[in-house]
Order: C-alpha cells, then structure tokens, then sequence
C-alpha cells in the first residue's frame, strides 16, 4: 500500500503474488528503504503522509485485523480493526485520522467502513455496495470508494463519505 504525494511518498508492505514487511520512501527522485512493518503481509489497506502512516487489515494468511502507525523512523502496533479483512483500502492524511473500507473476509466481499481517531478504531455506516479489491481516496473526513468487485463482477461505481458534522463549544475568558 502506499501514501503520500508524488515527492514524498511511502510504500509498505507487499503484492501479490508475494507478501512483504519492507517499508520504503520515495524523495521524488529514489527509493530509500526504511524499518519493516511488525507483520509480514499483503493485499492491506494504508493511508497517511511519508511521515505519519498506517497500515490496516490484510493478507498474512489468513486476514487480519491488525494495525499499525508509522512516526517516520519506525512501526509501532496499534488497536485493531473490528474486522478481519484483506483487500480493503484506506483513506486519511494523517495516522492520527483516517478510515478504511471494503474488503474481502471470506467467503463474501464486506461493506464494512471503520474509522480511525488516532486510539481506536469504531464502525461506522456502511457501503452502500460490499466488494473487495477497490481503492480509496481522500482525507478521512471527506473521501472515496472507487471501483472494486464482488460475485456480481467489476464494479465501475464511486462511493463518497462526508463526515457528519461536529458541534464544538468554545470557551473564551
């Protein structure tokens, strides 16, 4: 999975057809490998910056439902998905905030959407459509679900999620 932007992006864990640990970051120009993740795996869902990441879910075998946050030097474990699932993807700026959706949990692709507030992680409304094998963007608070599939075949449709507002009081003296 991946994070970042085009000059300064992170790369962890594998692909199919193999899983990996090697975590590696991209200056715009060459890569630089970096301390592993805890957990060897593949097929994860990531969001973040090149310094502040996470790693969620994924293929070990079997799925997990482990996580991880990267500070920019090191991976640290962190709560757990409510979840066990592989082939989800993720969406966030940061590993204080984020979310990651979809998934495969056999035998059914999942609907389920979890939210990350940089402690815990809690379930939240789910997928309108439940697939697997999709990609996310956006901030956490505002982002996308595109494409994936599930047993009807390829899906070709975008899912938005706006984060519900938050009332805050603030107190001046």
């Amino acid at each position: 999975s991946q994070s970042g932007t085009q000059t300064a992006a992170l790369y962890f864990c594998g692909a199919e057809p193999s899983k990996s640990d090697k975590t590696e970051s991209w200056n715009g120009t060459a890569w630089t490998e970096l301390a592993e993740t805890n957990e060897v795996k593949t097929k994860v869902a990531g969001f973040g910056t090149q310094t502040l990441a996470m790693v969620a879910g994924g293929l070990v075998p079997p799925q997990t439902a482990n996580a991880e946050q990267w500070d920019g030097s090191s991976w640290t474990e962190v709560g757990n998905l409510n979840t066990e699932r592989s082939n989800l993807a993720g969406a966030g700026f940061t590993n204080a905030y984020g979310m990651v959706f979809g998934g495969d949990a056999p035998p059914d692709p999942q609907d389920t959407v979890e939210l990350w507030n940089g402690s815990s992680w809690t379930e939240i409304a789910d997928l309108a459509t439940a697939r697997k094998n999709l990609s996310g963007a956006g901030a956490g608070v505002a982002a996308l679900c595109i494409g994936g599939e599930n047993p009807g075949g390829n899906l070709a449709n975008t899912e938005e999620w706006t984060n519900p507002s938050v009332t805050k009081t603030l107190t001046v003296s």
